[in-house]
């Protein structure tokens, strides 16, 4: 059976929902703010994303690296 990649993050997300549902709802509300503000309030949108992006990066490596998918070169 060919290793399917997409079914493992499938089930990493249902493993992990408290954290994906923070990321997702961060992410919803960044991108709203930026529907309506942006004009405004450009600069702080832009920090936001790169903060949200920061802390996605930061939670999605936290799970890899906690379910050791990236492999270690030594074992």
């Amino acid at each position: 059976m060919q290793h399917c990649w997409y079914l493992n993050a499938a089930l990493l997300v249902f493993k992990y929902l408290p954290a994906s549902c923070y990321m997702i709802l961060w992410i919803a509300i960044l991108w709203i703010a930026g529907k309506f503000w942006a004009p405004v309030f450009f600069a702080e949108i832009l920090m936001g994303v790169s903060l949200a992006a920061f802390i996605c990066n930061k939670v999605i490596t936290r799970i890899l690296e906690k379910e050791k998918v990236f492999g270690d070169s030594e074992q």
